[in-house]
């Protein structure tokens, strides 16, 4: 309210008020988005990942997939060797 105060006034903008501004419209958007969040989850859902190899690994019911822990471990393993090695 107040930047648009100072706008038709003709006074200068201060970072710090663009800044809070700025912080005010992320924070609706976040608000916004979080309206249609789920409350009072009872259990959770798995979400798989399918594997790159050929032959299926027995991981209970699924075949051939591997949870997103085993997944995300997969990935940060790499990452040391992206950082030495650079962008591919």
């Amino acid at each position: 309210m107040q930047c648009i105060a100072r706008g038709v006034q003709g006074l200068p903008i201060t970072e710090l008020e663009l800044v809070t501004v700025a912080f005010a419209a992320l924070s609706f958007v976040i608000y916004l988005l979080w309206w249609e969040k789920p409350l009072n989850v009872q259990r959770g859902v798995r979400v798989y990942k399918k594997r790159n190899t050929v032959e299926p690994v027995d991981d209970g019911h699924v075949l051939a997939t591997a949870g997103f822990w085993v997944a995300l471990g997969d990935e940060l393993s790499k990452l040391p060797a992206a950082i030495i090695n650079g962008p591919l």
